[in-house]
């Protein structure tokens, strides 16, 4: 994807100029101690990643993650994983 300066009254800054193709790289990789959330005071998420892209969902009963890097280790509401690239982890809290 390539974005370039918008020219005359349209409304934004940037626009595409180009959209690309895939597959999109974003440089995930493994690194210790890379990304911590926590909810409420309490940890939710660590991974062990730099780079890369992470969606995560916390809900009241449970968190749920989207990576898109393979073998990233890491730890949701506690217990281990491993990621798999677009393959959701979710995982129930336990009080």
């Amino acid at each position: 994807q390539r974005m370039e300066p918008q020219q005359g009254k349209d409304p934004g800054r940037f626009r595409i100029a180009a959209v690309g193709r895939a597959p999109v790289l974003t440089g995930g990789r493994p690194s210790a101690g890379g990304l911590s959330i926590e909810c409420g005071g309490r940890p939710v998420l660590a991974m062990d990643m730099k780079g890369g892209v992470v969606e995560a969902l916390l809900e009241p009963d449970a968190a749920t993650i989207v990576c898109d890097t393979d073998g990233i280790r890491g730890k949701l509401a506690d217990r281990p994983f491993v990621t798999r690239a677009s393959v959701p982890v979710r995982v129930p809290y336990v009080e």
